[in-house]
């Protein structure tokens, strides 16, 4: 796994690339959150899954800011509106969303652009040492979007999962303050040393 940063009026985008799969996360000029999976060499159709799997030895940064995003969604937790600190929010636990959102241990979110001739949607499962990422798309309008990218959405105002897109947002913004997310920890250093023993 390898991932390109790129910056746009000093707004990064994330290329993480494994295998043929490129899965970008990208903050858009009308403000929203937006996640792309698209193949390296050929159009994604309309029958596609796109499904990539990562895995702490993949990306020690992008493993951890899955297991954070996946806690703060299955335990209902959210950033207050100071972004001072996490805390339950047991009204949005209750709410249909939530239970749309998060059921039977994985996270499905279905593009906030539901009004649009394509929707796609994201389910995040977190397995024993992984991540899985599958992007399915409902419908596929010709011209409307590249037929390289199936986008999903992440609305910072008018959610249909309010206030769970805030953990979205959350993670990108964990992203932009890791210089550099290929470089490897000290832990996985050692791990690495201990495994060609």
């Amino acid at each position: 796994m390898y991932i390109e940063k790129t910056q746009l009026d000093n707004i990064p985008t994330y290329d993480i690339i494994k295998d043929n799969v490129i899965f970008t996360i990208t903050f858009a000029g009308n403000l929203d959150l937006y996640w792309e999976f698209r193949y390296k060499d050929r159009k994604a159709s309309a029958s596609d899954v796109i499904t990539m799997e990562i895995s702490e030895d993949d990306n020690y940064y992008i493993y951890h800011a899955l297991d954070k995003l996946y806690d703060s969604i299955s335990g209902s937790y959210v950033l207050n509106y100071k972004g001072e600190s996490r805390t339950m929010d047991e009204q949005a636990k209750q709410s249909s969303h939530y239970h749309e959102l998060y059921r039977d241990g994985a996270i499905n979110w279905i593009s906030d652009d539901r009004d649009c001739r394509i929707i796609g949607d994201v389910t995040i499962i977190k397995n024993d040492k992984t991540f899985e990422l599958t992007l399915r798309k409902e419908k596929f309008a010709k011209g409307f979007f590249s037929g390289y990218k199936a986008p999903i959405r992440f609305r910072n105002s008018g959610s249909y999962y309010h206030p769970f897109n805030m953990v979205f947002m959350d993670m990108y913004n964990e992203l932009n303050k890791i210089e550099d997310l290929n470089q490897i920890t000290i832990d996985q250093y050692c791990k690495r040393k201990v495994k060609t023993r």
